[in-house]
C-alpha cells in the first residue's frame, strides 16, 4: 500500500511538472511583475511549449535616472504659478541629465549579443533597445520557459515565471517587454477586443519603422491610452523639447507616465 502511494505521488508530481515546471534557478535575481497573473496563479491552462525556433522581438528598457528631479521638472513646466512654467529643455539637455549613459546601453547590447540575441534598434534616448531571437535562445538567456496558454476568454503565449535579471546588468536593466502577448494597450473609447488581440502574429519580420513597430509599442505600453485632451497636454511640451514622436511612444514612457500622474 505504501508502494502504491509512493508511485501515485510520484506520478502526480511528474504530471504537474509537465504542465507547470519547477521554477528556475532560485538563486537568480528576477525582474518581478512581468508574468501575467493567470500564469502565476495557474488559472491559465498550458496548451503546449512554444516552438524553440519561433522568433520573438523584445524590448529591453534601461533604468532611468533622477526620476524625482524629472517629475519636479514636469510639475514646474506645467504649473502656471511656477517661475519655470513652459520653460522646456531640448532633447540633448534632457538626455544629458536624465537618460541612461552610453556605457549602460553598451553593457545591455554586449550582454544581448553574447547571449545570442540580435540587436535590431537602439533608441537614441538610451532608454530602450530592441532585440530579437528564437524562443530557445530567449528561454536560456532569461531562465524561463515559454508556453502557449488559454483561459476561458484568452489565448496567448507567455513566460512561465519572471525572467532572471543578468547579474552584470543589475541597476542597469529595468524591464523586458515582449515575453508575453497577454497584455495589450487599447483605446478607452473602443474597449478591449480580446479576439483581435490574440489573433495578432507573434513575430513579423522586416522593417521596424512602420506598422510592425507601432503594434509592438502598443503591446508594450500595457495601459489604456490617455484621452486625446491629456495627450495634447503632454505632447505639446514634448514637441517643443524636440523629442521625436516615435521615440516618445516607447522610449519616453517613463516621462509620459510621470506627466500623466502629475496632471490627472
Amino acid at each position: 500500500m505504501k508502494f502504491r502511494s509512493t508511485v501515485l505521488c510520484t506520478t502526480l508530481a511528474l504530471l504537474t511538472g509537465a504542465f507547470y515546471p519547477a521554477t528556475g534557478q532560485d538563486n537568480l535575481p528576477r525582474i518581478h511583475g512581468i508574468t501575467p497573473k493567470p500564469v502565476l496563479d495557474r488559472s491559465a491552462k498550458v496548451n503546449r511549449r512554444m516552438d524553440p525556433g519561433q522568433m520573438i522581438r523584445l524590448t529591453l528598457t534601461l533604468q532611468p535616472v533622477q526620476q524625482a528631479d524629472l517629475e519636479e521638472f514636469i510639475r514646474n513646466a506645467q504649473d502656471p504659478r511656477s517661475p519655470h512654467f513652459h520653460q522646456f529643455m531640448t532633447f540633448n539637455e534632457w538626455k544629458k541629465k536624465y537618460a541612461p549613459s552610453n556605457a549602460d546601453v553598451a553593457a545591455v547590447r554586449g550582454w544581448s549579443e553574447r547571449n545570442g540575441l540580435k540587436v535590431v534598434h537602439e533608441f537614441r534616448n538610451n532608454l530602450a533597445i530592441k532585440v530579437e531571437g528564437n524562443v530557445g535562445t530567449i528561454e536560456k538567456a532569461f531562465d524561463v520557459q515559454m508556453n502557449h496558454y488559454t483561459t476561458a476568454t484568452r489565448s496567448f503565449y507567455s513566460n512561465d515565471r519572471d525572467p532572471a535579471l543578468p547579474v552584470e546588468l543589475t541597476r542597469i536593466l529595468k524591464n523586458v517587454h515582449g515575453l508575453s502577448s497577454y497584455h495589450h494597450a487599447y483605446s478607452m473609447s473602443h474597449g478591449f477586443d480580446a479576439a483581435a488581440a490574440d489573433a495578432e502574429p507573434i513575430y513579423v519580420p522586416g522593417e521596424l519603422f512602420g506598422s510592425t513597430l507601432r503594434k509592438d509599442m502598443a503591446k508594450e505600453h500595457r495601459t489604456p491610452f490617455a484621452s486625446s485632451k491629456t495627450r495634447r497636454r503632454i505632447q505639446a511640451p514634448l514637441r517643443r523639447a524636440s523629442i521625436p514622436h516615435l521615440e516618445v511612444d516607447i522610449g519616453m514612457k517613463q516621462l509620459i507616465c510621470s506627466a500623466l500622474k502629475l496632471m490627472t
